[in-house]
């Protein structure tokens, strides 16, 4: 749920620690260095090098290294000044990514290979190596890539109050339905939402009434999305 957290217009706590911790640390090297992390730490790694405010602790950066790790809102990035370090940020995310798409328009992603399934494929432990390499994957499926780009957009549709309900409450109701990602819950509307109504029921009446409104956003969202991938091909 913390990743989710990265979804926020701004900076969360961990973010602004991030910064302090690469000027501190890069004052005990002399020479370039690489940056890094998983998951929430992939975000924070990239957010500590863009938001830099000292240029010569930046120009040693040699690569950042995001694995599977959320993207950004558009004004983070755009106030970060993310143009300063995109071509030295590697991101690598398994297929089935969940978290990693989370907010993510960096089109130089690479697929990694991993043992696991579904949303399981977050465990870095589950990816494969083959010598001192990261096992390269075929792309995604135009499908996942679709409903990936629905959640981001429906993220950047909420305001503040939604979005806090969103990762306090929602997550845990949509999980609790066993769907492979996120968003898979609407290939099986009737009996996932038995499942979401059995979750929601020890919840408030307005909280109820919000996720309500979220989730009716959410496949309004979704429907006008795949009528226009329909009317593409026709």
């Amino acid at each position: 749920k913390e990743d989710f957290n990265m979804a926020f217009s701004k900076p969360v706590h961990s973010q602004l620690l991030s910064v302090d911790y690469l000027t501190q640390i890069a004052g005990n090297i002399a020479s370039g260095f690489y940056m890094g992390g998983h998951s929430k730490g992939g975000n924070l790694a990239v957010y500590a090098a863009m938001c830099c405010e000292r240029e010569d602790v930046r120009k040693r950066i040699i690569n950042i290294f995001n694995n599977d790790g959320p993207g950004f809102r558009p004004e983070i990035s755009e106030n970060g000044n993310y143009e300063r370090i995109a071509g030295r940020t590697k991101k690598f995310i398994p297929r089935s990514s969940l978290v990693g798409m989370i907010l993510e328009s960096n089109v130089d992603y690479e697929i990694i290979e991993s043992k696991s399934v579904g949303v399981f494929q977050h465990n870095p432990y589950s990816w494969q190596v083959e010598g001192d390499a990261f096992v390269r994957g075929e792309d995604m499926r135009k499908g996942k890539k679709r409903r990936d780009n629905v959640l981001n957009k429906w993220i950047l549709s909420m305001d503040e109050e939604e979005l806090h309900v969103f990762i306090d409450k929602l997550y845990e109701v949509i999980a609790s339905t066993g769907a492979e990602d996120l968003l898979a819950f609407t290939s099986d509307f009737p009996n996932h939402m038995k499942m979401v109504r059995k979750a929601m029921k020890d919840m408030d009446d307005e909280t109820k009434k919000m996720i309500g409104k979220i989730i009716r956003n959410l496949f309004k969202m979704a429907g006008h999305e795949f009528r226009n991938k329909n009317k593409e091909k026709i």
